[in-house]
């Protein structure tokens, strides 16, 4: 599976099995002879759930792998893939989990958010934003921008232009709507006579 050590990028739909994919190309890194560092290792996903998955994964495998029995069919084929391709494969894990739980800031598995937002945290200046910054979500933007168009609203009807602006905005908005509108009205005019 991973003669050649290099990037993987995984895509597919769900429940293809790209988490467990990248969970088996991230432990065979972390257990591979030449002693990759954990630190050096990244398992990135575009959820945390799917990272949640991936973090609980890693750990279930270390401990299958230990075991090195099971009567589930998948992680038997775990168990065969990682002792045909690693000798001494259960004193290998037991040191490289130990590790790992010893030096769990090194265990990095993130969503690209995530990643980015560490990066951002490290050299704040060099990204361009200043230091303590947050991200906000969604919902907690949207809180945002309501309230400063509410504020913005309630200025406009004491100061003559922005309420000239607004006014302007507004007349823009509606003669688009109307012209949306007439567009679609003349799109389905033709299958009036169908429908009579």
């Amino acid at each position: 599976m991973f003669s050649k050590i290099e990037h993987t990028a995984l895509m597919s739909s769900a429940g293809a099995g790209k988490t467990r994919a990248l969970t088996k190309r991230f432990l065979y890194l972390y257990l591979h002879q030449a002693n990759y560092p954990l630190k050096s290792l990244y398992g990135i996903t575009f959820t945390n759930e799917a990272a949640f998955e991936m973090k609980t994964r890693v750990l279930d495998y270390l401990d299958l792998l230990i075991a090195g029995t099971s009567n589930d069919k998948a992680n038997l084929e775990i168990i065969e893939y990682f002792n045909e391709h690693f000798s001494n494969v259960k004193e290998r894990v037991k040191k490289k989990k130990n590790h790992l739980l010893n030096n769990l800031t090194e265990f990095n598995i993130y969503t690209f958010h995530s990643l980015f937002a560490s990066f951002l945290s490290s050299i704040p200046f060099a990204a361009g934003v200043l230091p303590g910054y947050k991200i906000i979500d969604d919902a907690y933007e949207l809180v945002i921008y309501e309230s400063v168009l509410d504020k913005f609203l309630e200025a406009s009807g004491r100061e003559k232009a922005r309420f000239k602006l607004m006014k302007e905005f507004v007349v823009q908005k509606e003669t688009r709507v109307k012209a949306s509108v007439k567009g679609i009205y003349w799109s389905i005019t033709p299958w009036f006579g169908f429908l009579g």
